[in-house]
């Protein structure tokens, strides 16, 4: 699919972000850095460098999506899902693949959110082409949150949705601001989400200029602890958090975290169900657990994968070669109930 871009993020990016330097609250929080490191971090040229990587990742994860939907992966989700219709939410859709193969089946109605716009708009085009009606709301600004600093925000969607069509929606898994929007507009919750494929390559994501202030410093002083690495419920906490303001009760969210498992992770969930019984209890419940191959992401323009789904330290980098070796790439898939 030959698909050229609409360009018009990065002037919308850079107007939004002059407006909020201009804001006395922002003024004072940034004086609170050194000036010669405000002048080595500029912060227009952040949104350059941000500009280009969330366009190139939406170039190469397109490329890398349709490997996974050749491989039959999108296939293998759905069907461990077996919907019966109603209301699906795709949290962070990416190039529109498991949207696609969703919308394969009967009496679906869907939404497809994701914080990068040009990744909706090559899941538009998609869509589009399979004749699925389709609709996007892909806009977006620099705006400023208190312990973030300057982030990518989706700018807010006020208006009733056509839910009979398949609506493409920018938004943060992290708030899903915008996806409660849309649906409290309606008076309802999704029937379930899914929630697949995440993450898979380094971005400022989306934009986060204390966090590139953490980065630089940890790389001028050897002695300085780098930025902690991210294991499955951290990747998963916001989601889960938001869960029952998006999915009724009795919905499902469907969990697809990639990695390498080792066979007794792969048969034995107790551990992680475990987990989720602390973390979530009497809100939501884990009821299924399995897991399919995973095509070796590594090739693709520098995608990765994370980690085996389970706690810091458990898995040393050795340990995981091997498991690798073993098992190869793994997607573990979870169903989770909202109480």
């Amino acid at each position: 699919m030959g698909l050229q871009f609409r360009e018009y993020y990065l002037e919308s990016w850079k107007a939004s972000a002059q407006k909020t330097l201009d804001n006395p609250r922002v003024r004072e929080f940034l004086a609170k850095f050194p000036k010669e490191l405000l002048e080595k971090l500029p912060l227009m040229q952040s949104i350059d460098s941000l500009h280009s990587s969330m366009r190139g990742y939406a170039r190469d994860w397109a490329e890398l999506a349709s490997a996974h939907e050749t491989s039959g992966l999108y296939k293998r989700i759905v069907d461990f899902a077996n919907l019966s219709g109603g209301l699906f939410v795709d949290i962070g859709c990416g190039a529109g693949n498991l949207l696609l193969e969703l919308a394969k089946r009967k009496d679906i109605n869907l939404i497809g959110t994701d914080i990068n716009g040009y990744l909706l708009q090559t899941a538009e085009a998609k869509l589009r082409d399979a004749q699925i009606a389709t609709a996007i709301r892909d806009k977006s600004y620099i705006g400023f949150e208190p312990g973030r600093g300057l982030v990518l925000r989706p700018t807010p969607v006020m208006e009733e949705l056509d839910l009979r069509q398949t609506n493409l929606v920018c938004d943060d898994f992290r708030d899903m601001h915008n996806l409660k929007r849309v649906l409290y507009n309606h008076g309802r919750r999704a029937d379930g989400a899914f929630f697949t494929l995440t993450g898979g390559k380094s971005t400022y994501g989306p934009g986060e200029f204390i966090k590139m202030i953490s980065e630089y410093l940890a790389k001028q002083d050897p002695e300085q602890q780098s930025p902690e690495q991210h294991d499955f419920f951290d990747v998963i906490d916001p989601i889960m958090r938001n869960l029952p303001a998006i999915v009724r009760k009795g919905g499902s969210l469907f969990i697809g975290m990639r990695g390498v498992l080792n066979s007794a992770q792969s048969s034995d969930t107790k551990e992680i169900d475990t987990e989720f019984g602390r973390r979530y209890v009497g809100k939501l419940e884990l009821v299924r657990f399995d897991s399919c191959p995973i095509i070796d992401e590594r090739g693709y323009n520098g995608i990765t994968i994370s980690s085996a789904p389970v706690r810091k330290g458990e898995v040393t980098p050795d340990q995981e070669r091997d498991m690798r070796m073993e098992n190869g790439y793994q997607l573990g898939l979870l169903e989770v109930k909202v109480k």
